[in-house]
């Protein structure tokens, strides 16, 4: 929630004013978390992030990009960052196109992910 709150106020045009806390289902949001924290590691949890809020779209407004950023913040727990690029958006576009799998997404984010300083 954190995220997406950023999310909007920083990015967030004039018509997602207002809508910092807006979520669908704040019990799905607590159990998206919890699954997130079983996760092996900080590949398969970002994928699940983007796979979720990407496709899933919990909030009102902002979820691809709350997606990517919480996607760059456990990838970046873990060592690693993701550029922030036209590449990754075209991606994280299709993914809420649904035309990308979880299994799909992590393997995505292994191969164009890099090792970064914490």
């Amino acid at each position: 929630m954190r995220i997406h709150r950023s999310v909007i106020l920083v990015f967030g045009n004039e018509h997602e004013k207002g809508l910092e806390d807006a979520v669908l289902s704040p019990m799905a949001i607590e159990g998206f978390c919890d699954r997130v924290e079983m996760c092996e590691d900080c590949f398969s949890k970002a994928a699940l992030a983007i796979d979720y809020i990407a496709d899933f779209h919990p909030f009102f407004e902002g979820n691809k990009r709350t997606a990517f950023e919480l996607a760059v913040t456990l990838l970046k727990k873990g060592g690693y960052r993701l550029n922030d690029d036209e590449k990754t958006f075209r991606f994280i576009k299709d993914v809420a196109s649904g035309m990308y799998d979880r299994e799909e997404i992590e393997e995505w984010l292994r191969r164009n992910a890099y090792l970064g300083s914490l």
